[in-house]
C-alpha cells in the first residue's frame, strides 16, 4: 500500500502568520489547506500549528500509512522526541501531536530543506497576507478557521 504525503509549513512574522499543509493521497487526489493565524505566535506554534492541521486531517480520514516532511527541524525532531521540549507553549502543541500520531499506524516524519518546502512555504504566507508571491487559484486552496474531526 502506498502511503499518503503531506508537506507542511509554518510562518510568521510581525504582524502576519499562517500555515501552510498540501496533502497528496496514493490515488492522486491534493487537499491544500491554508490556516490565518493569530498575530503573535512564533515561527515555532506556526510550524506546529500546521502539523496539526495535516494529522488532524489524516487522523479524521482514517488515513494509517503517510510520509509527513516539513522544514522545521525542531519541530520534527521534538515530534520524534530526538530533541527535548522545555517552552510550555510548545509542549502542548507537541502533546497532541503524539495524541494525533498515535492513531496513525505507519508515519514516516522527516525534516527537509526549506527549498523543498515552496508549496507549503507559499500556502503559508500566502493566507498570512504576508506576501503575494502564489496566490491559489479557486479550488486550490481551501481556507480553514480552526479546524475540527468534522471534515
Amino acid at each position: 500500500m502506498e502511503p499518503w504525503t503531506v508537506a507542511f509549513d509554518g510562518f510568521s512574522t510581525m504582524g502576519a502568520a499562517g500555515a501552510g499543509v498540501i496533502i497528496h493521497n496514493p490515488e492522486g487526489e491534493v487537499w491544500r489547506f491554508a490556516h490565518q493565524l493569530s498575530q503573535g505566535v512564533t515561527n515555532n506554534q506556526a510550524e506546529y500549528e500546521a502539523l496539526l492541521l495535516a494529522l488532524r486531517f489524516l487522523v479524521a480520514r482514517k488515513v494509517r500509512k503517510v510520509v509527513i516532511r516539513g522544514d522545521s527541524q525542531l519541530v520534527v525532531r521534538q515530534a520524534l522526541e530526538e530533541f527535548k521540549c522545555k517552552d510550555p507553549q510548545l509542549q502542548i502543541f507537541l502533546r497532541e501531536v503524539h495524541s494525533l500520531l498515535q492513531q496513525l499506524t505507519d508515519v514516516v516524519l522527516e525534516d527537509i530543506p526549506r527549498g523543498e518546502n515552496d508549496e507549503a512555504n507559499n500556502l503559508a504566507q500566502c493566507v498570512s497576507g504576508f506576501r503575494r508571491r502564489h496566490i491559489p487559484r479557486e479550488g486550490e486552496c481551501s481556507q480553514v478557521d480552526r479546524p475540527s474531526l468534522d471534515w
